[in-house]
């Protein structure tokens, strides 16, 4: 299995090879291009999963204001199964760049911490996550109250 706990009952990992491996997981976010997602799709999971597409890409420039709000909308969507005591994984691709902005403002958000500590947080649970400088630069330059706002 490619995941890693990152925080209790939060999970950030890339798309495995066999789905079967996502039945544990009560919320499933998955944040990538729509393209992407065609090469999983959570087959037969429990009813009570939850899962969101969140299509933005990892890319050599800055996120827009369009992939930002949708990273924020995904960490919400992830906050709100850990809140509710559901086991959350976020899945992208490789499960480094964005699945790790996401967890990080998902960090931020269940604990206050800023974006900076998310960010140690998520890579000493998965050390190759956060490389993309924009991601790092958005959590490193504000706070947790902004990143909420």
């Amino acid at each position: 299995m490619s995941f890693n706990e990152v925080y209790e009952n939060l999970w950030i990992g890339g798309f495995p090879e066999d789905v079967a491996e996502l039945r544990p997981f009560a919320r499933i976010v998955m944040v990538a291009p729509l393209r992407e997602h065609e090469r999983i799709d959570p087959v037969d999971p429990p009813h009570t999963t939850r899962t969101l597409y969140s299509p933005f890409t990892d890319d050599i420039q800055p996120p827009s204001e369009r992939e930002r709000l949708i990273a924020l909308h995904a960490a919400r969507f992830a906050v709100e199964g850990l809140r509710a005591q559901q086991k959350t994984i976020v899945l992208c691709r490789e499960g480094k760049n964005r699945s790790g902005l996401v967890v990080a403002l998902a960090l931020t958000q269940l604990t206050g911490c800023p974006g900076a500590a998310a960010i140690r947080i998520v890579q000493a649970a998965r050390p190759h996550a956060l490389y993309n400088v924009y991601f790092r630069e958005l959590l490193e330059g504000i706070g947790a109250k902004e990143i909420l706002t």
